[in-house]
C-alpha cells in the first residue's frame, strides 16, 4: 500500500484508475490517499459509487477539489447518466489541474461502458493494478489508518498481536477490525489485546 501511495504522488496524469479482485484493499487505498491529502491542507472527497447517485451529482462542484477519490466505478457502467458525469468530471478536473483516482474490480476495455470516449480516457491515463498479498508495514498502515478513521488510539502491541492472528484477507480485516473500533467506541474502551479477544471471542 505503501508503494502504490508513493507511485501516486509521484504521477502527473489527472486521472490514476486502480484495479483489482475483491478484498485487495482499493477502498482503504482511497481512504488512506483522502486522509493523506487531507493531512496536507488538500480539497479531496470520497465517493463510493455504489451507493452515491452520482446523477444528482453536479460534476462542477466536485471538481474543485484537488483529488476526488471515486470507489467501484463497476457500479455505474452502462449508466449513459453516470458515465456521462464521469467524463464530463475528468474533462473538468484536467482543466483544473486536479487528480481524480477511481476504483474498479477489472481493467477499462473489461467494463461494459456504453460510452467509447470516457472508455479511451480511463485506458489512456496511468493504471495500477492492486494485488492480493500485503506485507507486515502495509497491513499495519492499513490498521493505522482504520483505527484513526474511527478516532480510536491503536497501541503497538495491539497492532502487532492483530498481525500475527488476522488472516491477510482485507474483506475479513476490513469487518473485523471496524466491529472492534465500533465496539471500542461504544463501550469506551481502550483496544487492548484482552479487549480485541473478548469483542471477538474466546478463539482469537
Amino acid at each position: 500500500m505503501v508503494t502504490y501511495l508513493k507511485k501516486i504522488a509521484k504521477q502527473n496524469d489527472t486521472l490514476t484508475y486502480l484495479w483489482g479482485e475483491k478484498s485487495t484493499g482499493k477502498t482503504h487505498l482511497l481512504s488512506a490517499i483522502t486522509q493523506a491529502a487531507k493531512q496536507n491542507k488538500l480539497k479531496t472527497i470520497y465517493i463510493d459509487a455504489k451507493h452515491e447517485n452520482l446523477d444528482s451529482i453536479n460534476h462542477t462542484d466536485i471538481a474543485n477539489n484537488h483529488i476526488v477519490c471515486i470507489d467501484n466505478i463497476d457500479a455505474i457502467v452502462a449508466n449513459n447518466a453516470s458515465e456521462l458525469f464521469l467524463f464530463n468530471l475528468f474533462n473538468t478536473m484536467q482543466m483544473q489541474q486536479n487528480k481524480l483516482i477511481v476504483s474498479a474490480t477489472t481493467t477499462p476495455n473489461n467494463l461494459p461502458i456504453t460510452l467509447k470516449d470516457l472508455q479511451s480516457r480511463l485506458l489512456g491515463e496511468q493504471m495500477f493494478h492492486i494485488h492480493t498479498s500485503f506485507d507486515e508495514t502495509e497491513l499495519s498502515n492499513i490498521f493505522t489508518i482504520t483505527a484513526a478513521r474511527y478516532g480510536v488510539n491503536l497501541p503497538e502491541e495491539t497492532l502487532k498481536f492483530l498481525l500475527i492472528h488476522f488472516k491477510r484477507d482485507m474483506q475479513t480485516l476490513n469487518y473485523l477490525f471496524a466491529k472492534m473500533c465500533e465496539e471500542s467506541l461504544i463501550e469506551q474502551r481502550k483496544l487492548t489485546i484482552p479487549f480485541i479477544r473478548q469483542v471477538l471471542g474466546a478463539g482469537v
